[in-house]
């Protein structure tokens, strides 16, 4: 088994931290403070050093109501133009930020295990 370089899970842990904080900027400006506000308190655990922050903002994810679910065209919280740039931004940071996740944790459990 190949271990898990500390410095791939520092280096990833701070690409999420900087997308996660892009993510809920693009939250607020859309207007979508629920969501906004689970990524600060994501981001609050991670700041802590506890690495709970990945599960947590991991639960965001999936089933009806959901953060996948999230749409902010038609809101009316932006002009059409805006709209639909931050739609954009929020729709790939959603997805990277779900990605990095999933990997901090694959690696984070496999470097407990050696």
């Amino acid at each position: 088994m190949v271990k898990v370089p500390q410095s791939r899970i520092d280096w990833n842990l701070q690409r999420f931290r900087i997308a996660l904080v892009d993510l809920r900027d693009l939250l607020r400006q859309a207007d979508t403070e629920h969501w906004a506000q689970w990524a600060d308190r994501a981001l609050t655990r991670l700041d802590a050093g506890d690495v709970t922050g990945l599960d947590y903002w991991m639960d965001a994810y999936g089933g009806m109501g959901s953060i996948s679910d999230l749409s902010i065209i038609g809101s009316g919280s932006l002009s059409p133009d805006r709209e639909r740039a931050v739609s954009e931004q929020i729709e790939e940071l959603r997805g990277l930020c779900y990605g990095l996740a999933a990997q901090l944790k694959a690696d984070i459990q496999e470097s407990r295990q050696q």
